[in-house]
Formats: structure tokens, sequence, C-alpha cells
């Protein structure tokens, strides 16, 4: 802005004393306009001073702005009012007051006692043989000393006129010198942001303290947003944008803001027009952060030239911020897929674990089942002798004391105590079932072992194509009606093609899971059992609403001789036989089960066709 230095004819009547300015024609004395002016401390005893200083500089104007006038009487009063405007550009200091150095010592206090050193100090003196210019000066830190002769009315506009602009210029050096810390305050502190939102919180606070902003007016708000492919995301703003983060802000904002951030797009640059201010920080990605200040006062060079620095600098921390955030959602997208790989590979080694355990359990139920069948052969075989033998022994000792039996007494007696002895009568009511119970036992024994024997050796047979529906319908209606109870029975079968099963081995697993079903529900509930396609596999879902089963079983319920009946009810290997009859089919089986609720057994058996068979199974 160009130096306008202006001084008009005198006008003859008396200028007010005190500290307010003396109004020109029409002008505005509010508040406002006052803070705008520059302010220039007479410090005299001679009140006549004041009067023909105020007289001769009441026109003067510098870069628009008049003068107002302060006016102290003495050196302590000086004192006192320098330190209530901080913002004085201009002290007209007499030396000789109430002492011969007052004025040194104002000057003193200003300087060293206040630290102000922006402040023009003009000494004024009637007295100029007491102290050389040149001491004075160099002493007291002054910008001119003068005596009250040689300041005319053209001397003394020239040194206001100088005075004013060196103020002026420190003001500005002051003034670039601060916006120039906050610029690199700012440049910091958002290159230390972690998130889009706390980036563009710092970077509006540090800008909205560096944009030089006219006194607050209604309508006035700022904005940040992100810019991509044609959309205005809004970010954050002043309190009188009500968006939330996101939304979509470009046609609520009025049409010459729309223009203006428009054309800073287009210009990848930042855009000041009518006090209306937009930035623009875009990158790589074509996604530009786009800042908007209304009511902006006019950006001299210096502040233009700052701030497209600060634009620089926020541009690359965004885009460094965003590359930050899409490094950190790789790797969090990396850490996850390693755990869910870390948790694939534990889950194989449990399952190869559980393949080795089952095949060594086969081998050893192969071996068990071996060397108990023979034996339990010829038991079997020797109990059924021992109680047809029993039987007619307990015949010939009912027919032989029915006989009169003649012999001495001795043998009577002798007889008689044998067969007391004996106890045929205990014999003939506890041996039968002691018989009969070492016959079950026989049968349990066989059971396990057949059931040993199934799961050890579930590959024998051969797949043929099977209707799976009947099979299920069948084996569901061969459950007896004591196990299967008043319990509502649902059945939900797709279309399904005939499919290569090993029937034989697939109904007694299919049976051994229903029967547990339905002892859940001990003959009340609900049994859903359906069939469906899903792409190259059935789906066989079997599901009770009985009493579940405990968390801490789940895990446990395919391990072979694990069971949660009576001693005596289950042998434990039913599910671990029917787990590996649908792993046998290349199939899966999957359990959930809430106590309480229910359970449901998803199995999955791939749809095979007759070529992906060896000859040898079918």
């Amino acid at each position: 802005m160009s130096d306008v230095f202006v001084f008009a004819e005198d006008e003859e009547h008396p200028q007010p004393q005190g500290g307010a300015a003396t109004p020109r024609d029409g002008d505005d004395t509010s508040g406002a306009e006052i803070l705008d002016r520059w302010k220039v401390m007479i410090v005299d005893d001679d009140e006549s001073v004041h009067q023909v200083t105020r007289l001769a500089l009441k026109r003067v104007e510098l870069d628009g702005r008049p003068l107002e006038f302060i006016s102290a009487h003495s050196g302590e009063e000086a004192k006192n009012l320098i330190q209530e405007h901080d913002d004085v550009a201009l002290v007209l200091l007499d030396i000789v007051m109430e002492t011969d150095n007052a004025g040194f010592e104002v000057a003193n206090f200003i300087r060293h006692d206040l630290g102000n050193h922006m402040t023009r100090i003009i000494l004024r003196t009637g007295q100029p043989g007491d102290v050389p210019e040149r001491d004075v000066i160099l002493n007291y830190e002054i910008d001119g000393y003068k005596t009250k002769s040689e300041l005319t009315s053209q001397a003394l506009f020239s040194v206001i006129l100088t005075s004013l602009r060196s103020y002026r210029d420190l003001c500005r050096v002051e003034d670039n010198n601060r916006r120039l810390d906050s610029v690199v305050e700012a440049t910091s502190e958002i290159f230390e942001q972690h998130t889009v939102d706390s980036f563009v919180d710092c970077l509006l606070l540090h800008l909205r303290n560096f944009i030089p902003m006219a006194p607050s007016s209604e309508g006035a708000f700022y904005f940040a947003a992100d810019y991509v492919e044609g959309r205005l995301g809004f970010l954050a703003g002043s309190e009188s944008m009500a968006f939330k983060s996101g939304d979509e802000i470009f046609q609520h904002l009025p049409s010459d803001v729309r223009a203006l951030v428009l054309e800073a797009q287009n210009k990848n640059k930042p855009l000041y027009r009518d006090g209306h201010l937009i930035l623009v920080g875009r990158s790589k990605a074509e996604r530009s952060l786009t800042l908007y200040f209304s009511d902006v006062k006019p950006l001299n060079d210096s502040l233009w030239h700052m701030l497209e620095i600060l634009c620089r600098n926020f541009e690359t921390a965004f885009e460094n911020l965003l590359l930050g955030i899409e490094n950190e959602n790789h790797r969090r997208n990396l850490e996850t897929r390693v755990q869910e790989r870390t948790v694939q590979l534990g889950e194989a080694r449990d399952r190869l674990i559980h393949a080795e355990r089952m095949a060594s359990i086969g081998q050893l139920a192969a071996g068990v089942a071996h060397e108990i069948n023979n034996p339990l052969g010829f038991i079997k075989s020797n109990i059924l002798m021992l109680s047809d033998s029993f039987e007619k022994l307990l015949c010939l000792s009912e027919h032989y004391q029915a006989l009169e039996v003649k012999g001495t007494d001795e043998q009577l007696v002798q007889l008689k105590t044998q067969l007391k002895s004996a106890d045929l009568a205990y014999l003939s009511d506890e041996l039968p079932s002691a018989i009969f119970e070492t016959g079950e036992g026989i049968d349990r024994i066989r059971r396990i072992v057949s059931d040993l024997r199934d799961f050890a050796s579930n590959e024998e047979g051969k797949f043929q194509e099977t209707d799976l529906n009947l099979l299920l319908e069948t084996q569901l209606r061969l459950l007896p009606k004591t196990l299967t109870g008043d319990v509502d029975i649902r059945c939900e079968f797709e279309v399904l093609p005939l499919l290569l099963l090993m029937d034989v081995q697939l109904k007694q697993a299919i049976t051994n899971i229903m029967t547990n079903a339905f002892e859940a529900m001990s003959g009340k509930g609900t049994f859903r059992l359906a069939t469906a396609r899903q792409d190259n596999s059935v789906i066989i879902t079997i599901a009770d609403t009985g009493c579940g089963i405990a968390e801490n079983n789940k895990s446990r319920i395919f391990d072979p001789f694990f069971t949660t009946k009576d001693v005596g009810q289950g042998t434990g290997l039913g599910l671990s036989l029917s787990y590996s009859v649908i792993k046998f089919h290349n199939g899966d089986v999957s359990v959930t089960s809430d106590p309480g609720v229910g359970t449901t057994f998803c199995i999955k058996i791939p749809i095979m066709v007759a070529d992906s068979l060896d000859s040898s199974h079918l």
C-alpha cells in the first residue's frame, strides 16, 4: 500500500484538550475507526505546545489513517499513559518539565523498563546547549532530537511522516516475524497429526490465528472440506455450518463461493477475492483438502507469500498423512490376514493331529477287537453250556428228592446234609439271574467290539448310487417309538440327484446322530431333518430342541469313548464313528449348541459321480 501524507489548510478554531483526536468534517468517530488511527503522544508541560501541535497536524493522514493525540503534561503522567496505550506510534517528548531530566527519564522508562523498542521517540527541547544532540541520540535510544525553534510546520510534517513510516515498517516486520513463527509452528504441528480430523482441526486453528480477519460480522463463516471427484465432503467448520463429517456441502454454499471453489480447484492454487479466501492442498490420489474463510482483510505481498508457503507445507503434510493412513490400513489388513492364516494353520495342525490320533485309535481298536473277540466266543459258548447243564442238574435234583431213596440212616443223613449245604433253592433263584447278567455283559462287550471294528474299518464296503432323502427317511422311520416319543418331527427335503455313497456306513452314522438328538429331548420337543443342495455339495441338517451340549464338551463330542451318559448306557463311539464315516466321504460336520435350547448338526458331503472314484470302490 503506497504512503499518503495529507496536509490541509489550518482552521482557526481551538482544539479540544485531552487524548481524543479531532474529527474531520463528516468523519465517523465510532470505536472501530479510532482503533485504526495513528496514536501520537505529546509530552510537554506547556499547554500551548499541545494546542499548536494539534492544530498543525490535525489534517495529517498516513495510509488513509488519521492521527489520534494523547496529551501528557509531565513525565510521570507520560509514564502512566504509555502503559495504558501500548500501541503509541510516536512520542513528541519535551526534556525539561517537572525536572531538568524528566524527558530523559521517560525515554529510559519506555525503552528499558517497558522494553518498548517499537514506539518512535522525538525529543524536543527549548535549551539545546545543555546536552549535545550526538550524546542524547547515542545514550537514550531516541529517534530524533530537535529544538522547538527549528520544528517549523514543514519540519514537523517531515518528522511525523518519517517516524510514522518507521513505526509502520517496524510493526510489519514484527508482524511478519510473528506470522513466520506461526508458519513454522503450524508446519511442525500438522506434520505430527495422525488422523484427518486432528489434522484439519490443527490446521484450522493455526490459519484462523494467521489470517487477518475483519471484525466479526453476521454471516461470517469458514470450513474445511475434502474435494474428491467433484464432491465436497464436509470435515470441520464454524458453528454456523450445521453439517456432519462427510456431508456433501457444495450445493449448500452461496453461488459466489461455489464459483471460487471450482476456480481454485481448476487452478490448484489459493485465491483471494473480495474478502473470500480459498486454500487448496491436493494429494497424488486426486484428493484435495479445501479450506474457505470469509471476511478476510486484504493480504499484502509478504503475508500472501507466507500463506503460499504454508499451503505448500500443509499440502505435503496432507499427502504424508494420507500415505500414512493407507500404510496403516495395509499393515492392519496384513496383520489380520496373518492372524487368519495363523488360525487356519493352527486348525489344520489340530485336524492333522486329530487325524493321526484317530488313525492310532483305529489301529488300537482293530487290535483290541481282534484280541477280545476270540475269547468272547468260547466264554459265550461256555456260559450257554453252563446254563443248559445247570438246568438239567436242577431238574435231576428235583426228581431225586421226589424219589423214595433206600439207604442206611447214616447215608440218608449225609445226603440231606449235602443237599442242605448245596442250598439248591438259593441256586435255583440266583444262578439263572447271574448267568443272564453274565450273558448281557458279554453281549455288551460284543457290541463294543463290533463298534470298534466298524470304527477301525469303516472303509469296508462299496460306493453305490443312493437316494439320500430315502435313506434318511428310512432310518428315521426305523427308530423305535420308545425313543421318538411325542417329539414333533419335521422333514424338509430338497430334490437331490442320486449320490455315490457307502450307504451302510452312512446309515449307521446318521442313525447315531439322530438317536442322540432324540435322547436329548426325552420324548418331547421338535426334531428337524432337512437336506439342501449348496453348490457342489449336499447339506444334511439334524436339529433338536433338547438339553444342548455344555460348552466345555463341544470340542470332545467326536473323541472316541467320550460320553456323558451313565455307565453302561453308551460306548462313546457313536459320534466318533459318524465323524469317521463323514470324513471318509470327504465331508465335514459342524455343531452349534446352546444349553437348554438345542443342538444342530450340519453335515456337508460333496456330490460325487462315478468317474471321480476308482473302480475298486464301486
